[in-house]
């Protein structure tokens, strides 16, 4: 091999072998603010696209913070979300799973669990506890909702209790709580405190203010369908809340220490029944996600989440990386300075890395179980990668799955066209559910076909008699720390979403180390040839993979821009992806004779047609760009390698232009560069498999292979 390149690859490994750098810890807070909407939906922001409600005050939260795309709440109905929250546990594992106290259908097909525990108990270390412990005062106003008695039991020093009852000039007690809020933060001015504004708006029943109502009349309805002029009024006086609070922070000289987290305890509400005109309307849209509150499709658990972090929060940042409402408490911990208590939430991580500016948390898949009856029957939810499966139970039983990259609006059921990646989700679902020790649901005995089970509502459940009796209640739930199949990966599940048919496992039998990183190769070709070489280079050091047809047995080409498109996808979903080392463009500028009759017609660069001209080659290389950037893989992009002067269909020149072309778009993206063009134009002709063709043989492969995997080693060890 050529000295030089073998001493690269070793300064390279060496740089792999160092001590990784580790992000610095950030800068505590003194002080936490959490405010909590119920029901607001994804899309009832301005900053999160909204042109019907005007939301001034979120919006210039989100400026001064970061804002989360992929946020959920870990359930789609309020109690057990809120639950989730202040434990850092999901509600399956705390057999809270149905807003307290729930609905029952009595001639349904399934009886939900009927031990299900309609409160939160107190022997639960939540977050104001924890911090509560470090000194901090705290307080929570508004709306609770996760038992009948007290959050001072809890771990709140001051508590400004759910007010009920009409007020005309104040339908959901939003100036009230916003107003013992303000009293709060100026009472403590001088000592840390955490305080929690749990607002019980945009919640039904629709009511505000006339005149603000009479504002919204006049509007045009939003682009999405927003439409409803109560609900928009609605939702400008919670944002009007947020105004006051954070005006009152820097009124107080806290601005600069105190961190503000903004969230909603599931989706927005899609429909309600208006008594005046006695059909159902629009309560709020949340397309292009579908359906809403009580469901576990996108609109019924992607919510609004923006956190400001003074002194870690990059101003107008944007993370779209999946997180969930149990991340809060560890996230507030690491606000606050604190250790954390992985025991207690034991389905929840902190968020201070992504806050940090990192594109990555270390989480296999997320999960949601609604064993319970409301707008649709009991269901299931896994989320792994951009891939989402939903069990339904009962009357509706079957499975569906879907990509949220390509069909965020969930509208294309691909169980049909990937059921060996379907079975997979579903083997992840039962096997959390069982892990955590979710209830079951049972068959029941009262069941009535004939009778259409939403029809035989027997209206609102019994509260739960323990809840005033704790230490009686006999019901138990698992509470081992050992069991983390939240959090953190399953115990054999390392590879928490892998098809096997997507990677190029085949005859090779590769070994996959699950303590090192991931890379995958995708290229043409000549990065077929050198892909075993760089899986050898790099032994010991990453996994190395390329997208594999089962079918046919053999690595995939990955062709031009346009199969790109088409295919990327499809081979992302191998695993969660550290390092991509990719390439397009020699067979976006081979030229086609367009009148052969082969599919891809014979290369003819003479009288051809070049198969995607540079302007389109462009457009499509962004596009993939942008897609990869959605795996928060480090990037590397590989230049097209010299095309001979006797190639047959490429002219000599094109790769020059094409690669100017894609280094502009690495550049604008900030994505590093694998030169092989300037490689392989020094490599000497007996390297090539023969004259006329930009193939490489197995000496110029291993040759390409040591520049391409001293370049990863680089990137691994940055």
């Amino acid at each position: 091999m050529n000295q030089k390149w073998i001493m690269k690859l070793v300064v390279a490994l060496v740089a792999v072998l160092a001590p990784r750098v580790h992000a610095a810890e950030p800068s505590a807070v003194r002080n936490i603010v959490l405010i909590l909407a119920d029901d607001l939906g994804i899309k009832d922001l301005g900053c999160y696209g909204s042109d019907y409600y005007e939301t001034p005050n979120c919006d210039r939260l989100a400026a001064e913070g970061m804002r989360f795309t992929e946020a959920y709440s870990a359930h789609s109905t309020c109690s057990p979300t809120r639950a989730s929250i202040l434990t850092g546990r999901y509600p399956a594992r705390l057999h809270l799973t149905s807003y307290i106290p729930g609905e029952t259908y009595p001639k349904a097909m399934l009886v939900p669990p009927v031990d299900w525990i309609k409160y939160l108990r107190t022997n639960e270390v939540t977050y104001a506890e924890a911090v509560h412990e470090a000194g901090f005062a705290t307080c929570h106003v508004g709306k609770w909702h996760v038992s009948s008695q007290s959050p001072a039991l809890y771990g709140f020093d001051v508590v400004t209790p759910a007010r009920a009852g009409k007020n005309p000039q104040d339908p959901w007690f939003v100036n009230e709580y916003t107003t013992d809020v303000e009293s709060f933060m100026e009472a403590n001015r001088d000592r840390p405190f955490l305080v929690t504004l749990s607002h019980g708006t945009v919640h039904v029943p629709l009511q505000e203010k006339a005149d603000l109502i009479e504002k919204y009349r006049k509007k045009t309805p939003g682009a999405n369908g927003q439409n409803n002029p109560i609900y928009a009024a609605m939702v400008e006086r919670m944002d009007w809340s947020v105004g006051r609070v954070l005006a009152k922070l820097k009124e107080l000289g806290l601005e600069e220490n105190t961190a503000v987290v903004f969230f909603s305890d599931n989706g927005g509400l899609s429909n309600v029944y208006d008594e005046k005109i006695k059909k159902v309307v629009t309560a709020t849209s949340n397309l292009p996600y579908r359906s809403g509150k009580s469901q576990a499709y996108e609109g019924g658990i992607r919510v609004p989440l923006i956190i400001k972090w003074p002194g870690v929060t990059k101003p107008g940042s944007v993370c779209q990386v999946p997180v969930i409402s149990t991340d809060l408490y560890p996230t507030f911990l690491a606000m606050a300075g604190l250790p954390l208590r992985p025991k207690q939430h034991l389905d929840g991580l902190s968020l201070a890395g992504l806050l940090q500016g990192g594109t990555t948390l270390e989480r296999n898949c997320l999960y949601w179980y609604y064993p319970h009856y409301q707008t649709m029957p009991p269901h299931g939810a896994v989320r792994c990668g951009n891939w989402k499966l939903i069990e339904h139970y009962g009357e509706d039983a079957r499975i569906e799955m879907f990509n949220l990259v390509d069909d965020p609006g969930e509208t294309k059921d691909l169980v049909a066209s990937y059921p060996e990646r379907a079975k997979q989700l579903q083997g992840f679902l039962r096997d959390h559910l069982k892990a955590i020790g979710a209830q079951t649901l049972q068959p029941n005995p009262g069941y009535d076909a004939s009778v259409p089970w939403h029809d035989e509502c027997s209206g609102r459940d019994k509260y739960d008699p323990y809840d005033f009796d704790q230490e009686n209640d006999p019901r138990q739930y698992v509470t081992d720390p050992d069991c983390d199949y939240g959090a953190g990966a399953a115990p054999d599940q390392v590879e928490p979403f892998t098809p096997q048919h997507d990677l190029d496992v085949g005859k090779e039998n590769i070994t996959v180390d699950a303590n090192l990183p991931n890379v995958l190769l995708i290229g043409d070709s000549i990065s077929i040839a050198y892909t075993p070489f760089v899986r050898e280079l790099l032994a010991g050091q990453a996994n190395v993979f390329r997208p594999y047809d089962h079918a046919k047995d053999r690595p995939i080409n990955c062709g031009s821009t346009e199969v790109g498109l088409k295919e990327l996808d499809g081979w992302l979903q191998g695993r969660k992806w550290d390092v991509i080392h990719f390439n397009w463009g020699l067979h976006d500028l081979c030229y086609r004779n367009p009148k052969e009759t082969r599919v891809q017609g014979a290369r003819d660069k003479i009288g051809g047609k070049i198969a995607v001209p540079i302007n389109l080659y462009k457009t499509n290389l962004e596009q993939l760009v942008n897609r990869l950037e959605k795996t928060n893989a480090k990037l590397v992009w590989a230049a097209t390698t010299r095309i001979p002067p006797e190639e047959a269909g490429r002219i000599e020149g094109d790769d020059v232009r094409y690669n100017a072309a894609a280094a502009t778009i690495m550049k604008q993206h900030g994505i590093r560069v694998d030169d092989l063009y300037a490689l392989t134009r020094t490599l000497p002709k007996e390297d090539a498999l023969d004259v006329g063709n930009v193939h490489f043989n197995e000496t110029g492969s291993r040759k390409i292979a040591v520049q391409v995997a001293a370049e990863i080693a680089q990137v691994l060890g940055q």
